[in-house]
């Protein structure tokens, strides 16, 4: 598959409406096409994967027009981290919600990362399957040590599930080292306070024991007013793993937290959130969340276009002007448009439109009008006979809309570094 590189100018919706953005790649490559790659392009080194372009596709679509919207999104979902916008408190607040209702909450997206990480590490799979050696010897002392469990057991059942009990003790072991060694060079902390490395480690060991929960117990302890509105002020507090911010109230957990800080079972649940938050980042450090084999086992869970990215471009339009509601087209704007284009009807050629259109674009975009424009605005003004004034006046600010968005865009397409991948 070659490389090439290319300034997108089509941008993030109204594409069919100007064909003079069209996509800068041949359009023949479909979405049903079998030798499209797992990455279709990348923006500032962020990989746009081709799940999240072909989406809502059908086969014999075109790819090129949906890979340069999605390129829209990505870098505009980018330039709204740089300036800040994720940090605006409606759209923290809108993307929790979202997370919520949907079951794709941070917590969610990392255990399914981690679980995958632990399942595909070649390393801690190698420990796991030497464990499942074990001797006679070593079954007849695990079952000598756990008599109340397997001293009621009927003989021919006896020895195969004590053996399968004594190779998932062992890997529980395993795994449990495995994860402290990663929680151990971790910092963790809430409202400020460091949780001591002690109380991790006794937290680790508690899940595998099934003995309470100190974890929940030390945060209870030292959050204000939390032994007596454990919900209350656990829904409001962050932990802080690593740089990593866990916010309690927003786990899709966290009626079992809450529900262990009231001396209830909480199954460990905390700790699990912890232990998932870390070897996640550590599977994104390595690029594991955008491993082909990832995304097609999990393909909600992968690098796709999220709602969060949709709110967070739809911010970032807002900021920058750039909705429909930003374009207002006057009377006389509209009156004289209509005009030059019944001249052009009636035989007095199409200078007129051209130069008023030329004027408009201009003052939006430095590009040129073409002649697909000229006639499709010419289409909209006879449709407009039947749907009434109000349809040509959207048209136009559809129109406009375009122009400011390529305007605003163009600079920045052209200093964002863009690699695609598809024919």
């Amino acid at each position: 598959m070659r490389r090439k590189r290319s300034i997108i100018v089509k941008l993030c919706g109204l594409a069919a409406i100007l064909p003079l953005f069209a996509s800068a790649v041949a359009a023949a490559t479909t979405a049903g096409s079998e030798d499209l790659p797992e990455i279709l392009a990348k923006v500032n080194n962020k990989s746009i994967h081709r799940a999240t372009v072909i989406a809502g596709l059908n086969p014999d679509d075109p790819v090129g027009p949906a890979l340069d919207r999605a390129v829209c999104r990505a870098l505009s979902a980018q330039l709204a981290v740089r300036e800040g916008l994720d940090k605006d408190p409606a759209y923290v607040a809108a993307v929790r919600d979202m997370k919520m209702r949907s079951g794709r909450t941070d917590d969610v997206v990392a255990m399914v990362l981690a679980s995958h990480y632990i399942q595909t590490n070649a390393d801690l799979q190698k420990a796991f399957a030497a464990a499942a050696a074990v001797s006679d010897a070593e079954v007849d002392a695990f079952i000598a040590e756990n008599q109340p469990r397997y001293g009621q057991m009927p003989k021919d059942q006896l020895r195969p599930v004590a053996t399968r009990g004594l190779v998932s003790q062992r890997r529980a072991e395993i795994r449990n080292d495995w994860v402290m060694k990663r929680l151990s060079k971790t910092e963790f902390s809430i409202g400020g306070r460091p949780i001591p490395a002690t109380v991790i480690e006794a937290a680790v060991d508690a899940r595998a024991t099934g003995s309470g929960d100190p974890l929940i117990d030390h945060i209870v302890a030292s959050l204000p007013g939390a032994a007596n509105d454990p919900v209350g002020v656990l829904g409001a507090a962050v932990i802080d793993a690593g740089g990593t911010a866990i916010e309690l109230g927003a786990l899709s957990g966290f009626q079992q937290i809450a529900a262990g800080a009231g001396g209830g079972r909480s199954h460990r649940k905390l700790i699990d959130v912890l232990v998932h938050a870390v070897v996640a980042d550590e599977a994104r450090s390595k690029g594991i969340d955008q491993d082909p084999e990832f995304i097609r086992a999990n393909p909600l869970m992968g690098p796709q276009v999220t709602n969060a990215d949709t709110i967070l471009v739809a911010r970032y339009f807002e900021h920058h002007e750039l909705k429909r509601n930003d374009i207002e087209v006057d009377k006389e704007e509209l009156d004289q448009l209509a005009l030059a284009v019944m001249q052009m009807f009636q035989g007095k050629g199409d200078g007129a439109l051209r130069r008023q259109l030329a004027a408009a674009k201009k003052s939006y975009v430095d590009a040129a009008v073409s002649d697909a424009e000229i006639e499709a605005l010419s289409e909209a003004l006879m449709l407009s006979l039947w749907d009434g004034r109000d349809a040509f006046r959207a048209y136009l600010a559809n129109v406009m809309l375009e122009w400011k968005r390529a305007g605003h865009f163009a600079p920045l397409l052209a200093q964002a570094k863009i690699t695609r991948f598809d024919d």
